[in-house]
């Protein structure tokens, strides 16, 4: 399960400075020059087994279908996140109600339990970083089974 920020870079010259973002690839220890990219994706956060985070992605950000593909994420969307998160980890008998684990193949466990409220801790850790940045680009969640 991965949430993406994908930042475009194409027509670089025409962004004002404070928009250009510099990339510097290594292999071997030696640089490497990129081609003229269209993008680079930025990795925020990456979870395992997160049944109830994905869950609230395909319900509230992917219509409700869950078919392994890129689910666009507003800010806003993440912000809604946010709220519900930490309205759960100030009651943690919100949880069913608020933030309701999944179960399926490869989903993980559905208790209530020290592991389901860390998710919780790191995933608000990673929101409120993203949404303290200014960096411009198109953030989405995926999953892979």
């Amino acid at each position: 399960m991965y949430l993406n920020r994908r930042i475009y870079v194409e027509n670089w010259d025409d962004n004002p400075i404070e928009e250009h973002i510099e990339v510097t690839l290594k292999k071997g220890g030696k640089k490497v020059k990129l081609n003229n990219p269209t993008y680079i994706i930025d990795q925020l956060m990456y979870w395992r087994k997160a049944n109830s985070i994905h869950k609230w992605f395909v319900d509230n950000c992917g219509g409700g279908e869950d078919n392994c593909e890129e689910i666009y994420v507003g800010k806003d969307s993440l912000r809604k996140l946010k709220e519900v998160i930490e309205k759960v980890l100030s009651d943690h008998n919100k949880a069913n109600e608020l933030l309701p684990t999944s179960s399926g193949f490869f989903f993980g466990g559905t208790e209530y339990d020290e592991w389901y409220f860390k998710d919780l801790s790191e995933t608000l850790e990673v929101i409120n970083e993203v949404l303290d940045d200014d960096i411009k680009g198109s953030i989405t969640y995926q999953a892979s089974w």
